[in-house]
């Protein structure tokens, strides 16, 4: 898996990620409208350009909602702001807590899917990498942990994590199957679910239709 330029950090560390207060999608959001300052390397956003009302349509939330995960950014430490400049930059993360998306996929998720949706990818695009790009089992529970959700709750929550994989396959991000297994503990039989493939790259190649 190549590395694309124009590629945006997402954070990929459990300690935001679980977080109440974290939104990915407006974090991706900031960082796919963000600019490049050369002498820094650091990507920031105008404070003029942070329209709370205009973000709130762009990402179908509430402005209350908005306001308050962009305060919770800020206290986070994610983001910081530059009151001289007017501006806020977007905090460069260590590479161990961030994975890199390329813009033109970035936009396309934060144009599609809703919360939780590019942590769950960071998640497995890590997780893949760490397994030398070779298929691994997905553990939901961990996930669940991952992504802010009661791992006790294996109706609704495993059923979200299992729709955000659906999603993420169907965009062509992911491959992924499921199996019987032994499971030595209990001495039963249970269902896993395998990755066998992740991409950083959406197919933007649209379909031809004829009208």
């Amino acid at each position: 898996m190549e590395i694309q330029s124009n590629s945006r950090q997402i954070p990929s560390d459990i300690k935001y990620t679980s977080s109440k207060n974290y939104s990915d999608i407006l974090y991706g959001y900031l960082q796919h409208m963000s600019i490049m300052d050369p002498c820094t390397n650091a990507r920031y956003v105008k404070r003029a350009d942070i329209n709370y009302v205009k973000i709130a349509e762009d990402l179908n939330i509430t402005r209350q909602t908005v306001s308050k995960k962009f305060k919770a950014l800020v206290e986070e430490g994610l983001l910081i702001e530059n009151k001289y400049n007017k501006i806020y930059f977007l905090r460069v993360l260590e590479p161990s807590l961030a994975a890199l998306l390329p813009d033109d996929t970035l936009r396309v998720l934060i144009n599609t899917l809703q919360e939780r949706g590019l942590s769950i990818l960071t998640y497995l695009l890590k997780t893949f990498i760490q397994h030398g790009e070779r298929p691994c089992v997905i553990n939901l529970d961990i996930l669940k942990d991952y992504v802010g959700l009661n791992r006790a709750n294996r109706g609704t929550n495993n059923q979200i994590i299992k729709d955000n994989l659906i999603v993420l396959e169907r965009l062509g991000l992911i491959r992924y199957h499921k199996e019987r297994r032994l499971d030595e503990k209990s001495g039963y039989h249970k269902v896993v679910y395998v990755l066998d493939f992740v991409n950083n790259m959406i197919n933007f190649k649209e379909k031809n239709i004829k009208l």
